[in-house]
C-alpha cells in the first residue's frame, strides 16, 4: 500500500517516529555586499545584493564559503549558534558547514576595508637581497625592494612581523628593530618580533652586497598573442612575474615558463630571440633560460569552430539539466519541439557494492521517452548534465545503449540516451530499534542519514531511488548486534563493518536489537463466521490465522475484528481502543480467541436480546440509553456497539 507524506507526518507524530528531511535554506548576511563572494560547496556562486543578505537553499547539508575580495578582510562572523567568530586567518575564505538542523538560520559576516585600519607606518630599510625573504605583517604578505620605504600596517592585526628566507638554506645574515638585533629561532631560520607606531626594521639578507647581474626579457604580440598569454612564471624563484610595458627584468640564467591558453587559441608562432619554440600541446607551456637580453615573439589566433547537430532522447526530458560544454561556463540547453521516440531497449552494465557487475535490461515503449535536436560548437564538442530537483538519472547512455555514459558526455557518442525518473518517496517501511539510538546509524544510497528512536520508526522512501540501505554500527559493542529483514536475519558486512546491500521494499520491516532477540508465536482461534484484520509492525497483513504467527519480541500486532466478533487474548476479555481495535506487543506467548460472544455477555443475555438494555464487555447492564452512556464498547441488542 502507497502512504503519502502527510499521511507519514501523521504517523510521527501518533508514534513519536522521525521523518528524515533534506530541503534546507539558510541566509548568509554580509555587512557589506562589495566586499566578498559567496559559494556553495566551492561549485555554486551566489550573488551578493544590495542589502546583503543572499539566501542559499539545497538538498543535503554542505559548506559554504565566504571569501574577501582585495583590499578587504573578514574582521569575524556570528555563527549559527548566535557565538561570534574571529578566523585566524582573516586574509582567507571561511568556510561553514551547513546541516539539516540549520534550515531556517543566518549567518552574518563582518567585513572591513584593510586601508581603514592601516593607521601606523614603519619604515623598512633592506640593505640588501629583498628578494630572497619575505616580509609578513599577521597574515599578509609586504612586498618590498632594496632600499629604504616607508610601509602601512593595522596596529590592531599586523603588528607581528616575521621574516623568513626564501630558501630554508640560505639564513638572513641580520634583522634589528630600531637598531636592536632580533633573535633567530634555533634553526636560523625566520625572525619574529612586534612592530609600534614609527618603528625602523632592517634586514640585511648577506654580510655583502652581491651585485646580480640582470637581462631583459621583452615581448612582442602579433594578432591575438597578447590575449594567449595566460602567465609568465620564474621557474627558478617560483613566483609569477607581472611585465610592465610588455617586458621584465630577470636574474641571469633565471628559467621562465610561459603559459599559454591553447584552448581558446592556436599558438602560430613562438619565437626566443628569433628561434622557434615549441608549446606543449598538452599543457600549453614553454620553457627557456634567460642568458642574456631576448625577445619573446607570440602569434595567436582564434579558430574557427562549426556546430555539431545530433540527436538525445530522453524518458522525462523535464528531469535532465543539460548544458553545452561545463555547467559553470556552458550554456543551458533548452529542450524544445522534441518528437515521440520509437521503442527502445538498455542493456546497462551495473556494479554493486560487492564489486559484482550484472547487466540490466530497460524497455522504453514506443512513445515513452521524446527525442530532441540539439547543436553545440566543435570548440567544446561535449555536453554536461545532471537531474533537476526532485528526480534522478536511472540510466544514461551512447549510440550502442549498453555503455553507460558519463558526464561530460561527446558528441562523438550521440545519439544520446537519458532516462529520468521522478523521486516518489512514496513507499513505507518500518524499522524498529530495541537499543541505544545513538549506537547506530542508518542511511540509504543517497546518503540520507535516518534519525532513529527506540521502538519503531516509519520511513517514506523512493524503493528505485533510495536503495540499497545501509546500518552502520557506531559503538564497539554495536557490531555484535542482530538485524533482521522481513524476518531474515542480515549478516554483518566485516568489509565496511555495517549492514549494507539492505532493500527496502514497500512495507517492509526493518529490526535491530542490541542482543539476540526472543521469538514468541500468537495463536489463533477463530470461531465460525468470526474473522479479523492483523496487522504487524504497522504494515504487515497478516492473511493467514490458521497457523501460529512466529514474532521477534518487540512485535506490535492490532487485531481489528469484524462486526459481532470478539476479542480475549489469553482467556481475558480484551479491552479495545476508541477504533475497536485491539494491540499486543510481543513480550510472551499469546493466543487470540475469536469469537460470537465472550464469556460475561454470554452469561448475562440469556433472554430477550431485543430489550433494549445496555451491557458492558463484562455482561454487566449499565443502562437502557446509549446516548447517556460514556464513549466505549458496548453490546445492546446481541451486537457490538462502539460509542465514540
Amino acid at each position: 500500500m502507497k502512504h503519502f507524506y502527510t499521511f507519514l507526518m501523521v504517523l510521527a507524530m501518533t508514534f513519536g517516529v522521525s521523518v528524515p528531511s533534506w530541503a534546507l535554506s539558510f541566509n548568509v548576511e554580509v555587512n557589506d555586499p562589495e566586499a566578498v563572494t559567496v559559494s556553495w560547496d566551492k561549485t555554486t556562486e551566489y550573488p551578493v545584493p544590495s542589502n546583503g543578505i543572499v539566501t542559499i537553499t539545497a538538498d543535503e547539508g554542505g559548506s559554504v564559503y565566504v571569501t574577501p575580495k582585495d583590499g578587504y578582510f573578514i574582521d569575524h562572523y556570528i555563527n549559527f549558534d548566535g557565538k561570534t567568530v574571529t578566523p585566524y586567518n582573516v586574509n582567507n575564505p571561511v568556510s561553514v558547514f551547513v546541516g539539516e538542523s540549520r534550515d531556517g538560520l543566518t549567518l552574518s559576516f563582518f567585513v572591513k576595508k584593510w586601508e581603514d585600519i592601516r593607521t601606523a607606518t614603519a619604515t623598512v630599510n633592506v640593505v640588501n637581497g629583498a628578494d630572497d625573504f619575505t616580509l609578513t605583517l599577521g597574515n599578509t604578505a609586504i612586498s618590498l625592494k632594496d632600499g629604504s620605504q616607508t610601509i602601512k600596517f593595522s596596529p590592531e592585526k599586523e603588528s607581528s612581523f616575521t621574516i623568513a628566507p626564501k630558501s630554508w638554506n640560505t639564513p638572513i645574515y641580520s634583522v634589528t628593530l630600531n637598531g636592536v638585533p632580533v633573535e633567530s629561532n634555533k634553526y636560523y631560520v625566520q625572525y619574529s618580533g612586534t612592530l609600534t607606531y614609527g618603528a625602523t626594521l632592517e634586514i640585511q639578507m648577506t654580510e655583502q652586497t652581491v651585485v646580480k647581474e640582470m637581462v631583459s626579457v621583452a615581448f612582442q604580440f602579433e594578432d591575438k598573442g597578447q590575449d594567449a598569454l595566460a602567465m609568465v612564471w620564474n621557474q627558478t624563484r617560483s613566483e609569477r612575474i607581472t611585465l610592465e610595458d610588455n617586458k621584465c627584468e630577470v636574474e641571469k640564467g633565471t628559467r621562465i615558463r610561459l603559459s599559454l591558453n591553447i584552448d581558446d587559441y592556436n599558438i602560430d608562432l613562438l619565437t626566443v630571440n628569433g628561434q622557434p619554440e615549441t608549446v606543449s600541446q598538452d599543457f600549453g607551456t614553454c620553457t627557456f633560460e634567460a642568458t642574456e637580453d631576448m625577445t619573446v615573439l607570440i602569434k595567436a589566433s582564434e579558430p574557427e569552430y562549426e556546430d555539431i547537430t545530433f540527436n538525445i532522447t530522453i524518458v522525462n526530458p523535464e528531469g535532465l539539466l543539460l548544458y553545452a560544454g561545463s555547467m559553470r561556463d556552458g550554456q543551458r540547453i533548452s529542450l524544445e519541439n522534441g518528437i515521440p521516440a520509437n521503442a527502445f531497449t538498455m542493456n546497462v552494465t551495473s556494479t554493486d557494492d560487492s564489486g559484482a557487475t550484472a547487466i540490466r535490461t530497460i524497455e522504453v515503449a514506443e512513445g515513452e521517452a521524446m527525442t530532441f535536436t540539439v547543436s553545440i560548437s566543435s570548440k567544446n564538442p561535449f555536453v554536461t548534465y545532471t537531474p533537476a530537483d526532485g528526480y534522478y538519472l536511472e540510466a544514461a547512455t551512447g549510440a550502442d545503449l549498453s555503455t553507460p555514459l558519463a558526464s561530460p558526455a561527446y558528441a562523438s557518442e550521440a545519439p544520446l540516451y537519458f532516462i529520468l525518473r521522478k523521486i516518489e518517496r512514496t513507499a513505507t517501511a518500518a524499522i524498529y530499534l530495541d537499543g541505544v539510538p545513538s549506537n547506530y546509524r542508518m542511511a540509504d544510497a543517497n546518503s540520507r542519514n535516518y534519525t532513529l528512536a527506540e521502538g519503531y520508526t516509519l520511513i517514506n522512501f523512493d524503493p528505485s531511488f533510495d536503495n540499497p540501505f545501509k546500518i552502520q554500527p557506531i559503538a564497539a559493542t554495536a557490531s555484535s548486534s542482530f538485524v533482521y529483514l522481513n524476518g531474515t536475519r542480515v549478516a554483518l558486512n566485516t568489509e565496511n563493518n555495517a549492514w549494507s546491500g539492505l532493500s527496502l521494499t514497500e512495507d517492509a520491516v526493518l529490526k535491530i536489537f542490541a542482543s539476540a532477540p526472543a521469538t514468541y508465536f500468537i495463536t489463533f482461534e477463530v470461531a465460525d463466521r468470526c474473522s479479523a484484520a492483523v496487522t504487524a509492525d504497522y504494515v504487515t497483513p497478516c492473511g493467514n490465522l490458521s497457523e501460529p504467527i512466529s514474532v521477534l519480541q518487540g512485535t506490535y500486532l492490532t487485531i481489528e475484528p469484524a462486526a459481532n466478533t470478539y476479542v480475549i487474548i489469553n482467556g481475558t476479555d480484551a479491552e479495545p481502543d476508541a477504533d475497536g481495535k485491539y494491540a499486543i506487543t510481543a513480550d510472551q506467548n499469546y493466543t487470540v480467541k475469536l469469537s460470537k460472544n465472550t464469556a460475561g455477555v454470554a452469561s448475562a443475555i440469556t433472554g430477550d436480546e431485543n430489550n433494549g438494555k445496555v451491557y458492558n464487555l463484562q455482561g454487566i447492564c449499565v443502562g437502557e440509553n446509549l446516548g447517556n452512556l460514556p464513549a466505549g464498547i458496548y453490546i445492546q441488542a446481541g451486537k457490538k456497539v462502539i460509542k465514540k
